[in-house]
């Protein structure tokens, strides 16, 4: 009987280390996964001001948003994975409607890009404002142009994402 005590007090410390040495790996990664992040998911989301004037469309640049965009609001970058939603404002006599245009998907799956232009739901009318939002998930130029009966006018705002 003495050994049979002898035998769980051994079964028990085994357990006791087997748990030691799982909760020891679990720990570890944990703290070895915490420090990855995900390579195509969203880093960052903003929110950033644009004006569309018929002849050009610019962001408007901020203390907050100055690192991204440039002086003039005509250049912009941003990092991979970024999501972007744009409140564009429409301040001339017709109804246009802003886009982002990918300028160069070379690394990309045509099939994942079928369009010309990721454009806002509807035509920002004059004096009104829309909304567009865009989760910039790969690398490459883009563009952020306005659109009038389906074809960009005026100035752009080039847009580096890396």
């Amino acid at each position: 009987m003495g050994q049979g005590f002898g035998v769980r007090g051994v079964g028990r410390r085994l357990q006791r280390s087997s748990f030691l040495c799982v909760l020891a790996g679990a720990i570890a990664s944990l703290v070895v996964t915490s420090g990855a992040t995900a390579t195509t998911g969203p880093g960052a989301s903003y929110n950033l001001q644009a004006v569309m004037s018929g002849s050009k469309i610019v962001l408007v640049r901020t203390p907050s948003d100055a690192q991204y965009i440039k002086p003039g609001g005509l250049t912009a970058s941003f990092q991979r994975g970024t999501v972007i939603t744009f409140h564009v404002k429409n301040t001339s006599n017709k109804p246009l409607v802003p886009a982002v245009h990918v300028l160069n998907a070379a690394n990309q799956d045509p099939k994942d890009h079928p369009l010309q232009y990721y454009q806002a739901q509807r035509a920002a009318q004059p004096g009104k404002s829309v909304d567009l939002q865009i989760n910039f998930y790969f690398r490459a130029p883009f563009e952020l142009v306005q659109l009038y009966h389906k074809k960009p006018i005026g100035k752009s705002v080039h847009i580096n994402v890396t």
